[in-house]
């Protein structure tokens, strides 16, 4: 089995601290033929000072369509940059791969 490195998906997601949002994030292009997404665990952190946010819900996935649900009031403070991990099986023979998604809070 191989593990991928990380992948940084570029730009940033905004949203303010006020809302509740469902984050999407389509894998497909990260994909080989024949790989689909599975057993995915998602993980954030502020970027400040790296403490962990805790996320009151899984991700879910639909095809190879990853979602996270953010409730900003709840998890996260305006102002700050959060990292947003995916971690997933895409294989047998891959059993690893990370994707790191930015997502900035405003008021």
């Amino acid at each position: 089995m191989t593990t991928d490195p990380t992948t940084v998906v570029p730009g940033k997601f905004v949203m303010s601290v006020a809302e509740v949002w469902t984050l999407p994030f389509d894998a497909s292009a990260y994909l080989s033929t024949g790989e689909s997404v599975s057993n995915v665990v998602a993980a954030m952190t502020k970027v400040s000072d790296g403490s962990t946010v805790v996320l009151a819900d899984a991700p879910t996935v639909a095809g190879n369509v990853i979602s996270q649900k953010l409730n900003g009031p709840a998890e996260l403070t305006s102002g700050d940059l959060f990292r947003l991990r995916f971690t997933f099986t895409v294989s047998p023979t891959t059993d690893l791969r990370v994707m790191t998604l930015m997502v900035s809070v405003t008021e």
